[in-house]
């Protein structure tokens, strides 16, 4: 009788015992997931630069498009609740794939451009970033809260954005111009020539030169391939009254027709 009295306290220790421990055990792994997540570290942006001679494309793990021209560097950061991307230089052309539960935003100098689905490019100098909309819709906002401006584009406009976003300048655009460069091609539609110029340079070894500042008033409508300024020369002088020469290490426009100079 006195034996089994004396047995009770020490079941009923053994039957608080194991739900003591599992309790235990599950407070060591709680504190152990929760330690983990906080130390998660996120995954690293991916660098891409194109010092090649021609546009590079990159599809990204989310099945979005980069067109990448010559000269650009951006970084890339994907991860489940976001898709940043660092426009440190250049120009670049983005196909969106749509996840509304993952921002597309690039950032580039002052300016922030956010997209769902859609197609548009960014291009950033010293100066400042020039967005253009293609297709769907963007908005474009300063890279802080507190700067405290956006903008909602549609297809066919182009902002104009300075290095401070102290000035912004809004235009109507022909894309199919202002992207061709993605193609391999530069397509002019009443270009002035010392822009056409500067897109053949930017792509060619070998430069071309307006030799006369009277040829800077004139305007050029046409496409080239990239890549080549003698292709391009000629193409210029079938449609202006311009003859060219070949100085060895550049190709210099002059007025007048190649008959005319004679």
């Amino acid at each position: 009788m006195g034996r089994a009295q004396s047995d009770r306290p020490e079941r009923r220790q053994r039957r608080w015992a194991v739900p003591a421990a599992l309790a235990a055990s599950l407070l060591i792994i709680f504190i152990g997931v929760q330690l983990g997540i906080r130390f998660i570290k996120p995954p690293p942006a991916i660098a891409y630069e194109n010092s090649s001679v021609q546009q590079q494309s990159i599809t990204l793990e989310d099945g979005s498009v980069v067109h990448m021209d010559l000269g650009s560097r951006i970084k890339v950061l994907m991860t489940a609740k976001q898709r940043r991307i660092d426009m440190l230089t250049g120009r670049a052309l983005f196909i969106v794939t749509h996840d509304a539960n993952r921002p597309f935003t690039v950032f580039a100098g002052a300016a922030r451009t956010t997209a769902l689905g859609t197609r548009f490019q960014v291009a950033r100098t010293d100066e400042n970033v020039v967005i253009t909309l293609a297709e769907g819709s963007v908005v474009v906002a300063g890279t802080t809260a507190a700067q405290g401006w956006q903008e909602r584009l549609i297809p066919g406009e182009q902002l104009d954005v300075s290095h401070d976003a102290s000035s912004r300048m809004r235009r109507t655009v022909d894309t199919l111009v202002t992207t061709s460069w993605s193609r391999g091609r530069l397509v002019f539609r009443a270009t002035p020539l010392t822009e056409a110029v500067e897109e053949v340079n930017h792509y060619s070894v070998k430069k071309l030169r307006i030799g006369d500042s009277s040829l800077t008033t004139l305007s050029v409508s046409g496409n080239v391939v990239t890549g080549s300024a003698e292709l391009a020369a000629s193409a210029f002088a079938a449609v202006l009254p311009v003859h060219i020469v070949d100085g060895g290490s550049e190709i210099i426009l002059f007025p007048g027709r190649a008959d005319d100079s004679r």
